[in-house]
């Protein structure tokens, strides 16, 4: 017999009713040829009287779960109880496209029991479709993008997991959250009977210890404001200003629009609305210090005043911005040119909530502006320490012991 060509699927009846189907491009199943993939096992039943008989079918993991299905439907015929027909198992490519689509519409939720935030969702998009989709296991032997959903098992996930880990750690776990969730879709909608457990992780990334000083932003905010007269366009300047000014996040900062329940102008605030953020503690309103509120004055006039309820950064069709493109691009562009390397918003945030804890604001104030409901989190994660006051002798140290002394 020829070898069966990559794009071939071999199937192979193993029991009255029940067909063997192996992933596309195994060369194994037959004899003397190991199996290079998980077969699922497809199970039929023809019920119904002569003339108006119909097929029910229904996918399995194993020959046992198939050949159970096929008795229990035909014992449930003979006395008139039909078994509803198992919904079938789509490959892992249609199960991700259709979880996305439910994330959209609000229908599948998150392991808190609410809707994905739209930051979460624009994450797992990118992960499945980048990431996931295309990596090719060594235990199927196929893409995952062709592999049946069911046929996904802890070994699976370790394998992408520790196949990504080797360039990128936070790739690998962001990549890890995205497969699981799309597969507890699947098991809340009745089409899994269970779902792989959680793979060993890498170690998250370490605590961030960069952060900008005080006089680092001002330069960085001049280098932004030089930008945008360069490019004669307003984005660098207010998006740099809005970072800074409020610490929110960049996912955050470009759902923003203008008005009361955004960029309030008047009353000098940033109000955060739950949906654009990633937990219930991230809405919130923060207010912004009047010298970033003059920059982002006069964007809403540099950009043709646009009314209350538009977004504040967009693109010429009014179109919201991408935190990658020009905003990546940008940020990097006015780093370099302030002399300061590599600037991301998140830098950004973890300098504005350094800012804070030398001003001596209190902990739980730094965590509700961060939007953080654990302000011990916000305060090790966000918070650095002034290294220049640091390097010097401490000045309140040096007071106390004057008070000793003459006590």
């Amino acid at each position: 017999m020829s070898t069966p060509k990559s794009t071939d699927r071999i199937e192979r009846r193993v029991a009255p009713g029940i067909v063997q189907r192996h992933a596309v491009g195994c060369r194994g199943g037959g004899r003397g040829r190991p199996c290079s993939c998980a077969p699922a096992y497809q199970a039929m039943a023809r019920l119904g009287p002569r003339g108006a008989r119909r097929t029910v079918s229904a996918t399995f993991a194993t020959l046992a779960e198939a050949l159970t299905w096929r008795e229990e439907v035909k014992d449930r015929a003979r006395v008139g109880q039909v078994a509803a027909p198992r919904p079938a198992v789509p490959s892992l490519e249609e199960a991700a496209r259709d979880f996305l689509r439910r994330v959209r519409d609000g229908q599948a939720l998150a392991r808190s029991g609410r809707p994905y935030s739209a930051a979460t969702a624009e994450n797992y998009e990118t992960a499945l479709r980048r990431h996931v989709l295309p990596h090719v296991s060594d235990r199927l032997g196929v893409a995952l993008a062709e592999a049946p959903a069911d046929a996904v098992d802890g070994r699976v996930m370790q394998g992408l997991v520790s196949a990504l880990a080797v360039g990128s750690p936070s790739v690998a776990r962001m990549a890890e959250a995205a497969l699981a969730a799309v597969l507890r879709d699947l098991y809340a909608r009745g089409i899994l009977d269970a779902v792989p457990p959680r793979p060993a992780l890498p170690a998250p990334p370490r605590a961030r210890e960069r952060y900008l000083t005080i006089e680092e932003g001002e330069q960085l905010l001049e280098a932004a404001v030089r930008d945008d007269e360069r490019t004669g366009r307003s984005l660098m300047a207010p998006l740099v200003a809005l970072l800074l000014g409020s610490g929110c996040r960049i996912a955050e900062a470009l759902a923003l629009r203008w008005g009361p329940g955004g960029l309030d102008l008047d009353a000098g605030s940033v109000t955060i609305a739950r949906e654009t953020t990633k937990t219930e503690a991230g809405a919130r309103r923060v207010g912004i210090e009047r010298e970033y509120l003059a920059i982002l004055r006069r964007h809403r006039l540099a950009t043709g005043r646009p009314e209350d309820g538009a977004l504040v950064f967009c693109d010429e069709t009014g179109a919201p911005l991408s935190r990658s493109g020009r905003v990546r691009a940008g940020l990097a562009r006015v780093g370099k040119a302030a002399g300061l390397g590599p600037v991301t918003p998140h830098l950004l945030r973890h300098s504005h909530a350094s800012w804070l804890g030398q001003a001596g604001e209190p902990a739980p104030d730094i965590a509700a502006r961060l939007g953080h409901a654990d302000p011990a989190f916000a305060l090790r994660r966000y918070v650095h320490a002034d290294r220049d006051r640091v390097a010097a002798p401490s000045k309140r140290l040096a007071e106390l012991r004057r008070q000793a002394r003459e006590s």
